[in-house]
């Protein structure tokens, strides 16, 4: 009898450096909520560039990445925060 593993799929981010107008720090994550919190991490510490120049960065979802296989699916881009959003909450 055959048995069928379940993949492992992550999230594949990235975050959006508007000046640069690339996208950089690649981060596979488990669920969209570990990046938000990555990301804001970074928008709220004094002294990360997240923070200094919070309008120039964002969080994108770029696709899907399979580590058992190293297979990546990518998606259309989709923007799921803007390091501002982080900044000015209390």
């Amino acid at each position: 009898m055959e048995t069928t593993q379940a993949k492992i799929k992550l999230t594949l981010t990235s975050v959006y450096d508007s000046k640069v107008k690339q996208h950089q720090h690649m981060m596979p994550v488990r669920t969209i909520d570990e990046a938000l919190r990555s990301f804001g991490a970074g928008a709220k510490k004094e002294g990360h560039e997240f923070k200094d120049f919070a309008s120039d960065f964002s969080l994108w979802v770029l696709g899907y990445y399979y580590p058992e296989t190293g297979v990546i699916e990518p998606t259309a881009p989709m923007q799921i925060a803007s390091a501002t959003e982080f900044t000015t909450k209390q």
